[in-house]
Protein backbone atom coordinates (compact mmCIF):
# COMPACT_ATOMS: atom_id res chain seq x y z
CA UNK A 1 0.00 0.00 0.00
CA UNK A 2 0.99 3.51 -0.59
CA UNK A 3 2.77 5.81 2.09
CA UNK A 4 1.05 8.61 3.50
CA UNK A 5 2.68 12.16 2.46
CA UNK A 6 2.51 12.14 6.19
CA UNK A 7 4.26 9.22 7.18
CA UNK A 8 7.45 9.60 5.33
CA UNK A 9 10.18 10.52 7.03
CA UNK A 10 13.21 12.40 6.00
CA UNK A 11 16.78 12.98 7.12
CA UNK A 12 18.41 16.27 5.37
CA UNK A 13 21.77 15.84 6.59
CA UNK A 14 23.82 12.62 6.20
CA UNK A 15 27.58 14.01 6.50
CA UNK A 16 29.04 13.47 2.85
CA UNK A 17 33.09 13.04 2.38
CA UNK A 18 34.22 13.15 -0.92
CA UNK A 19 37.35 12.09 0.48
CA UNK A 20 35.89 8.52 1.80
CA UNK A 21 32.16 7.64 1.19
CA UNK A 22 31.87 4.72 2.80
CA UNK A 23 30.70 5.78 5.50
CA UNK A 24 27.82 7.77 3.99
CA UNK A 25 26.80 4.87 1.89
CA UNK A 26 26.62 2.66 5.21
CA UNK A 27 24.75 5.98 6.77
CA UNK A 28 21.70 5.86 3.91
CA UNK A 29 21.47 1.94 3.56
CA UNK A 30 21.15 2.44 7.54
CA UNK A 31 18.54 5.07 7.33
CA UNK A 32 16.72 2.90 5.35
CA UNK A 33 16.32 -0.09 7.60
CA UNK A 34 14.95 2.63 10.34
CA UNK A 35 12.12 3.71 8.20
CA UNK A 36 13.14 6.98 6.50
CA UNK A 37 12.33 7.51 3.04
CA UNK A 38 14.54 10.33 1.85
CA UNK A 39 18.02 11.03 3.03
CA UNK A 40 20.19 14.30 1.77
CA UNK A 41 23.84 13.72 1.44
CA UNK A 42 25.54 16.92 2.83
CA UNK A 43 28.75 18.38 1.84
CA UNK A 44 29.97 21.19 3.92
CA UNK A 45 32.31 23.89 2.60
CA UNK A 46 34.38 26.28 5.17
CA UNK A 47 35.52 29.51 3.58
CA UNK A 48 35.09 30.18 0.13
CA UNK A 49 34.35 27.52 -2.19
CA UNK A 50 36.02 26.79 -4.94
CA UNK A 51 35.88 24.62 -8.22
CA UNK A 52 36.38 21.15 -6.88
CA UNK A 53 33.04 22.00 -4.71
CA UNK A 54 30.81 22.22 -7.74
CA UNK A 55 28.62 18.82 -7.96
CA UNK A 56 31.01 17.44 -5.40
CA UNK A 57 28.08 14.28 -4.55
CA UNK A 58 28.34 11.69 -6.16
CA UNK A 59 24.78 9.36 -5.30
CA UNK A 60 25.41 5.51 -4.40
CA UNK A 61 24.10 3.10 -6.82
CA UNK A 62 23.35 -0.27 -5.11
CA UNK A 63 24.07 -3.77 -6.49
CA UNK A 64 21.81 -6.96 -5.42
CA UNK A 65 23.75 -9.31 -3.33
CA UNK A 66 24.35 -13.08 -4.36
CA UNK A 67 20.80 -13.48 -2.79
CA UNK A 68 19.24 -10.71 -5.59
CA UNK A 69 18.27 -8.99 -2.53
CA UNK A 70 19.21 -4.52 -2.50
CA UNK A 71 20.18 -2.99 0.23
CA UNK A 72 17.28 -1.14 2.10
CA UNK A 73 19.21 2.00 0.79
CA UNK A 74 18.10 1.08 -2.63
CA UNK A 75 14.99 2.33 -1.83
CA UNK A 76 15.86 5.71 0.05
CA UNK A 77 15.26 8.80 -3.02
CA UNK A 78 19.14 10.91 -2.07
CA UNK A 79 19.20 14.36 -2.75
CA UNK A 80 22.19 16.23 -2.57
CA UNK A 81 22.94 19.08 0.16
CA UNK A 82 25.21 21.90 0.12
CA UNK A 83 26.43 23.45 3.51
CA UNK A 84 27.95 27.07 3.56
CA UNK A 85 30.04 28.06 6.83
CA UNK A 86 30.39 31.42 6.36
CA UNK A 87 32.24 33.81 8.82
CA UNK A 88 33.09 36.81 6.58
CA UNK A 89 30.30 39.19 5.37
CA UNK A 90 32.14 39.47 1.96
CA UNK A 91 31.38 35.24 1.62
CA UNK A 92 27.30 35.95 1.21
CA UNK A 93 28.26 37.06 -2.03
CA UNK A 94 28.29 33.80 -3.65
CA UNK A 95 24.53 33.24 -2.26
CA UNK A 96 23.48 34.74 -5.90
CA UNK A 97 20.61 32.92 -8.55
CA UNK A 98 22.71 32.09 -11.46
CA UNK A 99 26.08 30.71 -9.34
CA UNK A 100 26.69 27.39 -10.70
CA UNK A 101 27.52 25.83 -7.60
CA UNK A 102 24.31 26.27 -5.76
CA UNK A 103 23.01 25.15 -9.00
CA UNK A 104 24.45 21.91 -8.85
CA UNK A 105 23.24 21.03 -5.49
CA UNK A 106 19.43 20.42 -3.95
CA UNK A 107 19.65 21.91 -1.01
CA UNK A 108 21.00 24.87 0.08
CA UNK A 109 22.15 25.91 3.81
CA UNK A 110 23.92 28.53 5.62
CA UNK A 111 25.97 28.31 8.67
CA UNK A 112 26.28 31.90 9.67
CA UNK A 113 29.06 33.34 11.82
CA UNK A 114 28.03 36.57 12.60
CA UNK A 115 24.73 38.66 13.42
CA UNK A 116 25.07 40.63 10.06
CA UNK A 117 25.12 37.56 8.27
CA UNK A 118 22.60 35.63 10.25
CA UNK A 119 20.08 38.65 9.19
CA UNK A 120 21.30 37.81 5.43
CA UNK A 121 20.34 34.77 5.05
CA UNK A 122 17.03 35.07 6.72
CA UNK A 123 16.17 37.98 4.19
CA UNK A 124 17.68 35.66 1.23
CA UNK A 125 15.49 33.70 -1.27
CA UNK A 126 18.67 31.31 -2.35
CA UNK A 127 18.72 29.37 0.73
CA UNK A 128 16.53 26.37 2.16
CA UNK A 129 18.07 26.25 5.70
CA UNK A 130 19.90 28.17 8.67
CA UNK A 131 22.11 25.80 10.53
CA UNK A 132 24.47 26.07 13.46
CA UNK A 133 26.58 24.37 15.77
CA UNK A 134 24.13 23.36 18.35
CA UNK A 135 26.69 21.81 20.30
CA UNK A 136 29.00 25.38 21.10
CA UNK A 137 28.16 28.56 21.87
CA UNK A 138 26.43 30.54 19.36
CA UNK A 139 28.27 33.09 17.60
CA UNK A 140 24.80 34.80 17.29
CA UNK A 141 21.94 36.75 19.09
CA UNK A 142 18.52 35.04 18.26
CA UNK A 143 16.39 37.61 17.96
CA UNK A 144 12.49 36.89 16.98
CA UNK A 145 12.32 39.90 14.49
CA UNK A 146 15.23 38.87 12.40
CA UNK A 147 14.38 34.96 12.54
CA UNK A 148 10.23 35.84 11.83
CA UNK A 149 11.87 36.75 8.56
CA UNK A 150 13.58 33.60 7.49
CA UNK A 151 10.13 31.85 8.62
CA UNK A 152 8.26 34.66 6.08
CA UNK A 153 10.65 33.35 3.20
CA UNK A 154 10.10 29.63 3.70
CA UNK A 155 13.56 28.80 5.40
CA UNK A 156 13.84 26.30 8.22
CA UNK A 157 16.09 26.43 11.08
CA UNK A 158 17.89 22.75 11.73
CA UNK A 159 18.57 20.97 14.73
CA UNK A 160 21.11 18.53 14.02
CA UNK A 161 20.21 15.46 16.44
CA UNK A 162 23.43 14.14 16.59
CA UNK A 163 25.49 16.66 18.33
CA UNK A 164 22.83 15.88 21.25
CA UNK A 165 25.07 12.41 21.60
CA UNK A 166 28.58 14.48 22.42
CA UNK A 167 30.04 14.31 26.21
CA UNK A 168 28.07 15.92 28.90
CA UNK A 169 29.00 19.67 28.62
CA UNK A 170 28.07 19.62 24.37
CA UNK A 171 24.71 17.97 25.35
CA UNK A 172 23.68 20.59 27.83
CA UNK A 173 24.87 23.50 25.69
CA UNK A 174 23.20 21.52 22.62
CA UNK A 175 19.44 21.59 24.77
CA UNK A 176 20.15 25.18 26.41
CA UNK A 177 20.56 26.53 22.94
CA UNK A 178 18.12 24.26 21.07
CA UNK A 179 14.76 25.41 23.77
CA UNK A 180 16.00 29.07 23.01
CA UNK A 181 15.45 28.41 19.48
CA UNK A 182 12.11 27.05 20.27
CA UNK A 183 10.96 29.76 22.40
CA UNK A 184 12.53 32.61 20.11
CA UNK A 185 10.77 30.76 17.08
CA UNK A 186 7.24 29.68 18.76
CA UNK A 187 8.65 26.30 16.95
CA UNK A 188 7.69 27.26 13.89
CA UNK A 189 9.94 26.02 10.77
CA UNK A 190 11.93 23.80 12.85
CA UNK A 191 13.71 21.01 10.95
CA UNK A 192 15.04 17.88 12.77
CA UNK A 193 18.34 15.86 10.69
CA UNK A 194 20.60 12.99 12.30
CA UNK A 195 23.59 15.29 11.24
CA UNK A 196 25.42 11.77 11.47
CA UNK A 197 28.82 11.34 10.04
CA UNK A 198 28.42 7.71 10.73
CA UNK A 199 25.41 5.12 10.99
CA UNK A 200 26.30 4.92 14.59
CA UNK A 201 24.76 8.35 14.79
CA UNK A 202 21.80 6.83 13.26
CA UNK A 203 18.42 6.93 15.43
CA UNK A 204 15.16 5.66 14.22
CA UNK A 205 12.31 8.58 13.51
CA UNK A 206 10.10 8.07 16.89
CA UNK A 207 13.50 8.13 18.72
CA UNK A 208 14.03 11.59 17.61
CA UNK A 209 10.63 12.66 18.02
CA UNK A 210 10.66 11.84 21.72
CA UNK A 211 13.92 13.18 22.12
CA UNK A 212 12.50 16.09 20.51
CA UNK A 213 9.90 16.43 23.27
CA UNK A 214 12.63 17.57 25.42
CA UNK A 215 12.86 20.69 24.23
CA UNK A 216 9.51 21.52 24.95
CA UNK A 217 8.17 20.62 21.50
CA UNK A 218 5.00 18.28 21.25
CA UNK A 219 5.09 14.86 19.73
CA UNK A 220 2.67 15.87 16.93
CA UNK A 221 5.18 18.78 16.37
CA UNK A 222 7.85 16.84 16.34
CA UNK A 223 6.99 14.58 13.69
CA UNK A 224 6.00 17.27 11.72
CA UNK A 225 9.83 18.05 11.44
CA UNK A 226 10.52 14.62 10.83
CA UNK A 227 7.85 14.74 7.88
CA UNK A 228 6.35 17.58 6.41
CA UNK A 229 8.56 20.60 7.40
CA UNK A 230 11.78 18.37 5.59
CA UNK A 231 9.57 17.72 2.45
CA UNK A 232 8.35 21.74 2.64
CA UNK A 233 12.00 22.38 2.55
CA UNK A 234 12.38 20.32 -0.59
CA UNK A 235 9.52 21.44 -1.96
CA UNK A 236 11.40 25.49 -1.06
CA UNK A 237 14.87 24.39 -3.43
CA UNK A 238 12.93 23.28 -6.52
CA UNK A 239 11.06 26.26 -6.56
CA UNK A 240 13.95 28.58 -6.06
CA UNK A 241 15.81 26.83 -8.75
CA UNK A 242 12.96 26.76 -11.26
CA UNK A 243 12.13 30.50 -10.09
CA UNK A 244 8.44 29.45 -10.35
CA UNK A 245 5.68 28.30 -7.91
CA UNK A 246 4.53 25.06 -7.90
CA UNK A 247 1.38 22.62 -7.45
CA UNK A 248 1.19 19.73 -5.16
CA UNK A 249 -1.34 17.33 -5.26
CA UNK A 250 -2.57 15.48 -2.27
CA UNK A 251 -5.21 13.12 -1.57
CA UNK A 252 -7.77 13.61 0.61
CA UNK A 253 -6.95 11.12 2.83
CA UNK A 254 -3.45 12.27 3.30
CA UNK A 255 -4.34 15.61 4.77
CA UNK A 256 -3.60 16.17 8.52
CA UNK A 257 -6.28 17.76 10.65
CA UNK A 258 -5.81 20.98 10.94
CA UNK A 259 -5.56 21.13 6.73
CA UNK A 260 -9.07 19.73 6.24
CA UNK A 261 -10.51 22.99 5.82
CA UNK A 262 -8.89 23.18 2.10
CA UNK A 263 -11.51 20.89 1.19
CA UNK A 264 -15.33 22.33 0.37
CA UNK A 265 -18.43 21.37 2.20
CA UNK A 266 -20.62 21.87 -0.36
CA UNK A 267 -21.15 21.78 -3.58
CA UNK A 268 -19.13 23.89 -5.77
CA UNK A 269 -20.45 26.93 -7.25
CA UNK A 270 -20.26 28.16 -11.00
CA UNK A 271 -21.51 31.62 -11.44
CA UNK A 272 -24.02 31.81 -8.96
CA UNK A 273 -25.42 28.77 -9.69
CA UNK A 274 -24.34 24.60 -8.64
CA UNK A 275 -23.34 22.36 -11.11
CA UNK A 276 -27.08 20.97 -11.54
CA UNK A 277 -28.81 24.37 -11.89
CA UNK A 278 -26.51 25.48 -14.62
CA UNK A 279 -27.27 21.94 -16.51
CA UNK A 280 -31.29 22.76 -15.80
CA UNK A 281 -30.92 26.16 -17.76
CA UNK A 282 -28.81 24.76 -20.92
CA UNK A 283 -31.64 22.18 -21.45
CA UNK A 284 -34.31 24.99 -21.19
CA UNK A 285 -32.49 27.04 -23.53
CA UNK A 286 -32.07 23.93 -25.87
CA UNK A 287 -35.29 23.45 -25.78
CA UNK A 288 -37.24 26.36 -28.27
CA UNK A 289 -33.99 25.83 -30.72
CA UNK A 290 -35.36 22.45 -31.29
CA UNK A 291 -38.63 23.38 -31.50
CA UNK A 292 -37.99 26.30 -33.95
CA UNK A 293 -35.87 23.69 -36.14
CA UNK A 294 -38.56 20.80 -35.83
CA UNK A 295 -40.96 23.86 -37.45
CA UNK A 296 -39.59 25.20 -40.35
CA UNK A 297 -40.19 21.53 -42.63
CA UNK A 298 -43.89 21.61 -41.54
CA UNK A 299 -43.97 25.48 -42.64
CA UNK A 300 -41.91 24.52 -45.84
CA UNK A 301 -44.30 21.46 -46.43
CA UNK A 302 -47.26 23.79 -46.15
CA UNK A 303 -46.22 26.13 -48.54
CA UNK A 304 -45.47 23.17 -51.11
CA UNK A 305 -48.96 22.47 -50.72
CA UNK A 306 -50.42 25.74 -51.52
CA UNK A 307 -48.31 26.41 -54.91
CA UNK A 308 -49.77 22.60 -56.14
Amino acid sequence: PAVSSNNMFFDLNIVYDKGSTTAAKEAVNTAGMLGYNTVALNYTVRGKPGSPDVGAITKFTYEPDQSGQKPHGASVEQLTRLTLVLDDNAQSMILTPNNPLLQSYDIIAVQPGTDALLLKCCQSTEIDIITFDMSQRLPVKLRPAILSQAVDHGIYFEVPLSQAFKDALARRIFISNVTELVKVTRGKNILFTSGASTSLNLRAPYDFINLGTIFGIEAASAKKSLTIFPRSVVYHAKTRKTERGMIQVTNISDLAPEERWKVPQEPQQLGGLDADADDDAMDVDDKPQHKQQAGKPNQKQGGNKQQQ
